[in-house]
């Protein structure tokens, strides 16, 4: 099969890492630590391992 995504890009920013804070009404969100390193990423150009990564969670489940 061709590669569906060989003429797109989408770059994202992530960090190196994450911590949940609550909101003062218990709501949780996930956010970057005080230290964390950020990173520009395209999500598409792993497409296929992201895929399968989801899939074999899927099947743990």
């Amino acid at each position: 099969m061709k590669n569906l995504f060989e003429r797109t890009s989408s770059n994202w920013v992530r960090y190196s890492e994450y911590e949940w804070r609550a909101a003062e009404d218990g709501t949780l969100y996930l956010t970057p630590t005080k230290t964390a390193q950020l990173s520009i990423y395209d999500p598409l150009a792993e497409y296929q391992k992201i895929v399968l990564d989801a899939i074999n969670i899927g099947r743990m489940g």
